[in-house]
């Protein structure tokens, strides 16, 4: 359920309880978060919304596209999903984790929207799954 490296760990949802697939949603969610993380820095995911929090910190930070990692505090960065975002936008996301500079970085990239929702169609899933796309939601 988790990937430990020596610049940081990873697990898909969080650290507390994460066979219960629950997820980093806000700085409450977090604070259950950060006991159980081992390194300072942890990336988690799952939500499709990209998010970077701080030990001790009252809510998350904006996201600016580039952030510091503070080495000395835990920090949690949510690396979004490279699909479906559910933040209000549309585009694809990823993230690029840079432990030489101490830092992280989210990019945005357009990609074919129409071409994932026949695709969603195509398979049978239900049509609410192509059109949040248009959305990012």
């Amino acid at each position: 359920m988790t990937l430990e490296r020596p610049e940081f760990q990873a697990v898909h949802a969080m650290l507390y309880e994460p066979t219960e697939w629950r997820y980093v949603l806000n700085q409450e969610l977090a604070e259950l978060h950060f006991p159980r993380q081992t390194h300072p820095l942890c990336l988690t995911g799952h939500t499709h919304q990209p998010a970077f929090w701080v030990d001790g910190e009252f809510e998350s930070r904006t996201i600016t596209g580039r952030e510091s990692i503070d080495l000395q505090r835990k920090q949690v960065v949510n690396v979004d999903s490279v699909g479906q975002p559910r933040d209000r936008d549309p585009r694809a996301c990823h993230t690029i984790l840079r432990p030489d500079l101490n830092e992280v970085q989210w990019q945005r990239v357009n990609y074919n929207i129409r071409g994932a929702q026949y695709a969603i169609e195509d398979a049978g899933l239900p049509f609410s799954l192509a059109e949040r796309l248009q959305q990012g939601r």
